[in-house]
This record gives structure tokens, C-alpha cells and sequence, in this order.
């Protein structure tokens, strides 16, 4: 009777034991805040250590990213995956946050980390500061236009065509509105390169831009740059971006290689036209060469001839 007493009492015990550290690991699965700190999917160390971490940080951000945490923690990543990307959207929002600001320090700061962020949903928030920065003049410009250019999105395109067309004398940022455009490299910012390649502070930009844009229309610009007197910056831009034009190039090359006359014979140009020519394998580009070889300029001659006799 006392053996089967005791094995009860023993029974009885181990019962109470689980049932009191169930209680307890309940008790302890979710902190104060709701964090949870269990073994699955997040051990409690690893939640620990990061919790140390995000108290070193600005207090807005670490409360959203112990929210974000929260929210993802059945997400079957591991720990230093969720962290990061919890971070890096807190730290965006927390610059869409500063760029709203009302004080003109705190925008600054929120404008030059949505242009570091790299985040696509950055843009429209950044195409909004530019039209603002037009008005007002911060010099934000000078953050926010090549950051739009890096995007790659067309969205931009737009605003930075109205930066490129403004007329006042002070703007600075029409170049780099131009560069911005040439990154993008959307067609539609064709007919205002164009346009910008004519003014004189603009023109080498203009011109680097078009000439990453594969669109026929840019053929005469670029063609306009085989010049001596040209910047050779604008020059070999021109010289690659009529390369990759391939053979929408060829009619408005051929046009430019025959025009000259003996008081102006233009021979580097019309060399740098001929080599052009030659190396678009194009058939009408290859049939002009022949019919130019005995050219009444030697050089232009020999250079038709060389890329013509294997034909």
C-alpha cells in the first residue's frame, strides 16, 4: 500500500512539474511589449542580442523594427534576413517621415537619405521635392536629379525635362537633368537633348545622353560633334553612340559624308565619317564607299577604298 501510495504521489508530482513549466514558458513566450522571445522560429538569444542593438538606435526606428520583427517572425528566414530588411524599411520610412518635415533641416536630411535609399518607392516622393526645389532653390537639386537618374525609372522623366528647359542663367542643374536623362534613356527625352545639345552649357551632357539612346532622330546631332573644334569628351560620345546606332545611322552618314566642296573639304570629319561607314557593314554605306574611291581628297580616297576593296 505505501509503494502504490508513493508511485501515485510520484505520478502526481511529475504532473504538476510539466504543468507548471508549460505555465512558465507561457509566461515568458511574448515579453512586456509582445516581442517574441521562444526557441521557434527565433531563438531567444539571437531576439535578445538584436533587441541590445536596436536600443542604440533612434527610437522611432528600433520601435518599427521591433514591429516589424514581430510581424515576421513565424517568416521561415532566418534572423539576420528579417533584421535587415526590417531595418532597411524602417530607415525608409523613417526618411519619407523626415522629408515631410516642416523644419528645413529635418527635410534635407530625410530628401538626401530617400536619394541614398535606393528605393524604387522613392521616386515620386523625390519627383516632388524637385518641382519644389525649382521654386525655392535649396540646392537639393544636386541630390535629388542624379538619384532619379540612377533610378532608371521613365516616371522622372517629366520633371527632369522641365529642369533641363529652365531658361534662368542661375539654374545650375540643366547638365545635370541631361545626365540624369541619358541614365533613363528614355526616347521620349529625345526632341529636348536635342534641343539642349544646341546651348553651350549643356551640350557635351546632351550629347552623352543621346548618344546612349538608340533612336534614329539623334543620327544629325550626333554627326554635328565629328568636329575638330569639338570637346573630345562630346566627340567620342558622339562617335560610340552613332555605332550603336548601327544602321539607322547610315542614310543621314552618308548625307554628311557627301557634303563638302573644295573650299571646304572637311577631311577629318569626312575620315571619321568614312571609318563609320565602313565598319556598319551596311550595304548602301559600303556601295557610297566604292563609288568614292578616287575621291579628289587622297586621304577620304584611300580610306573608301580600304573598307570597300574586301566587298
Amino acid at each position: 500500500m505505501k509503494v502504490a501510495r508513493m508511485s501515485r504521489l510520484f505520478i502526481a508530482f511529475g504532473i504538476l512539474s510539466v504543468f507548471i513549466v508549460d505555465i512558465s514558458w507561457a509566461a515568458e513566450k511574448y515579453t512586456e511589449g509582445g516581442l517574441r522571445v521562444g526557441k521557434d522560429p527565433l531563438p531567444s538569444g539571437m531576439i535578445n542580442e538584436q533587441v541590445f542593438v536596436l536600443s542604440q538606435c533612434d527610437f522611432d526606428v528600433s520601435e518599427c523594427i521591433r514591429k516589424c520583427l514581430q510581424k515576421n517572425q513565424m517568416v521561415s528566414m532566418g534572423i539576420e534576413v528579417i533584421e535587415k530588411q526590417c531595418r532597411q524599411e524602417c530607415e525608409f520610412e523613417k526618411a519619407l517621415s523626415l522629408s515631410r518635415s516642416s523644419k528645413d533641416q529635418e527635410r534635407a536630411d530625410g530628401i538626401k537619405k530617400l536619394c541614398a535609399s535606393g528605393d524604387k518607392r522613392s521616386v515620386k516622393p523625390l519627383i516632388e521635392a524637385l518641382r519644389r526645389d525649382f521654386k525655392e532653390r535649396t540646392g537639393l537639386w544636386a541630390w535629388i536629379i542624379p538619384a532619379l537618374g540612377k533610378s532608371g525609372d521613365s516616371a522622372s522623366v517629366p520633371v527632369l525635362i522641365e529642369g533641363l528647359e529652365i531658361q534662368d542663367e542661375y539654374w545650375l542643374g540643366r547638365e545635370a537633368c541631361a545626365r540624369a536623362l541619358g541614365r533613363i534613356g528614355d526616347p521620349s527625352a529625345v526632341p529636348a537633348l536635342i534641343d539642349a545639345a544646341w546651348r553651350g552649357d549643356t551640350r557635351t551632357a546632351a550629347i552623352k545622353a543621346l548618344a546612349a539612346i538608340r533612336d534614329e532622330r539623334i543620327a544629325p546631332v550626333l554627326i554635328s560633334a565629328l568636329d575638330p573644334g569639338e570637346s573630345r569628351e562630346a566627340r567620342e560620345a558622339a562617335i560610340k553612340g552613332l555605332h550603336r546606332l548601327g544602321n539607322l545611322a547610315v542614310p543621314a552618314l552618308i548625307e554628311a559624308f557627301s557634303d563638302f566642296g573644295p573650299e571646304h573639304p572637311e577631311t577629318q570629319k569626312r575620315l571619321w565619317l568614312c571609318r563609320l561607314l565602313g565598319e556598319s557593314g551596311d550595304e548602301r554605306a559600303i556601295r557610297k564607299l566604292k563609288e568614292t574611291r578616287h575621291d579628289p581628297d587622297t586621304a577620304v580616297g584611300e580610306c573608301a577604298a580600304e573598307y570597300s576593296k574586301s566587298k
